[in-house]
């Protein structure tokens, strides 16, 4: 037996094995099993992940908002240079964003028309100052034909249509000097007298007072087209947003001052959409804006503002942008095409410009008032014009179409430079902050 076993020892031993293989599943395991087969999916999911990052498309940074949805493939993998470098495109990309903003407040600067008069006049005499150059910019005083404005004066039209090249279609008054000075001038000194009423002349007298009422009929129409080839663009008197209080004599409050100083730049835009838009016309024939109606500016709260919105410090990050506003501050049922709020970066001020135009230069209009400003049209509206009936006024528009062309606009005034200048009691209204008792009066 023992020969036996000795013979067949190995064949035992593999016998033993065998059956140690048979009973080990059977033997009560099973939570190991389960531990190493969730051991084996988690080792599987970590090489799968590991397999996909080494065999993932590598993309260059897109540094070019235009060019994002076009990757361009990364042709190696990182290393220390190639992330040198990235970190010089950082750097590129932050200093010239940097230097846009700096252009772009640079753009949008504006200055004060009296220097000193903001955000507080540095005297009584300053203040006058401003009040004297806005009216002359605004307006000229002639002592005539009393009208709303300081007692007993006129209102025409002063320095900034002066600017812009405006004329004024001759009125009845000026018409009939015209007439007079035809007479005077021409037929007086051969007839003598006052002109003779039509059929009570005879003879040679007849034939000169014929010639006389025959050109003293012409000299309507001559006297608008002159007005109309010696300027670019016609504008009514009160097409300018005018503060009235600066018609007394006193000296203007500072918050009237800053609100005339305000119209002043909107204006300064304005018209410099205006002149870029009618650049190169001889006349307002050739003119794409023809005639300006209106420029409204909301007074004496002309800025988009968000209730409960604070107006302190500078902006982190990027500029508010909110959907829903109204002119009011409340929820708009149609969102505003810009959605932009006075925020800690800018100002925001919305107002409504109504003009006379070439019907096919509406494009044309549009892109010169917006044309390196930060002027954006919101909305417009075009209806027809009757170009005849208003020739009879004395518009001479030409013979193209013409329309008007309503637009409701917004300026931006950036902190950097508008915060230095607004007065506090502005300030402090835009952050609803409640004014002092008496408030910010004449006290320089």
């Amino acid at each position: 037996m023992k020969d036996i076993l000795k013979a067949n020892i190995l064949s035992l031993i593999c016998a033993v094995i065998v059956i140690i293989a048979l009973i080990v599943p059977i033997w009560p395991m099973g939570g190991y099993k389960k531990d190493l087969e969730a051991r084996l999916q988690e080792r599987a999911t970590v090489y799968t992940s590991l397999v996909s990052l080494r065999t993932k498309q590598r993309n260059l940074p897109a540094i070019d908002p235009d060019g994002a949805a076009n990757p361009v493939p990364l042709d190696g993998f990182p290393n220390e240079n190639i992330i040198a470098k990235a970190d010089e495109v950082k750097k590129t990309f932050q200093d010239q964003s940097t230097r846009l903003v700096t252009e772009a407040i640079n753009l949008n600067r504006h200055t004060p028309l009296v220097p000193r008069s903001l955000p507080m006049p540095a005297n009584n005499a300053i203040a006058i100052e401003f009040r004297d150059q806005y009216r002359a910019l605004i307006l000229t005083y002639i002592p005539q034909n009393p009208v709303p404005g300081p007692p007993g004066f006129s209102i025409v039209l002063g320095g900034i249509a002066q600017r812009w090249k405006v004329g004024l279609p001759p009125s009845a008054a000026d018409l009939t000097a015209a007439v007079q000075k035809l007479w005077q001038s021409k037929y007086q000194p051969q007839l003598g007298g006052a002109p003779t009423a039509a059929g009570t002349a005879t003879g040679a007298r007849q034939v000169l007072m014929n010639q006389y009422n025959d050109e003293a009929a012409l000299i309507p129409a001559q006297e608008r087209t002159k007005v109309a080839m010696n300027s670019l663009i016609y504008m009514n008197p009160d097409a300018l947003p005018y503060i009235t209080s600066f018609g007394n004599k006193e000296a203007p409050q500072p918050i009237d001052i800053w609100n005339a100083q305000l119209q002043l730049w909107i204006i300064d835009d304005v018209g410099h959409g205006i002149m870029d838009a009618n650049a190169g016309a001889k006349n307002v024939t050739e003119a794409a804006i023809k005639h300006l109606i209106k420029i409204a500016l909301p007074y004496p709260q002309p800025y988009i503002v968000m209730a409960g919105q604070t107006m302190d410090g500078e902006l982190a990050g990027p500029a508010p942008k909110v959907l829903d506003l109204g002119a009011t501050a409340s929820p708009s049922p149609v969102p505003m095409t810009t959605g932009r709020v006075s925020n800690p970066l800018y100002d925001v001020v919305q107002f409504d410009i109504v003009m006379n135009v070439d019907a096919a230069q509406i494009p044309h209009v549009l892109s010169s008032l917006s044309h390196n400003r930060f002027l954006t049209v919101l909305t417009a509206t075009v209806t027809a014009v009757d170009s005849d009936a208003l020739a009879q006024q004395g518009y001479m528009y030409g013979g193209k179409p013409v329309v008007q062309l309503s637009l409701h606009c917004e300026d931006v005034f950036f902190h950097k430079w508008e915060r230095e200048l607004m007065p506090k009691v502005m300030s402090d209204a835009m952050a609803g902050v409640q004014p002092a008792t008496g408030g910010e009066g004449n006290t320089y």
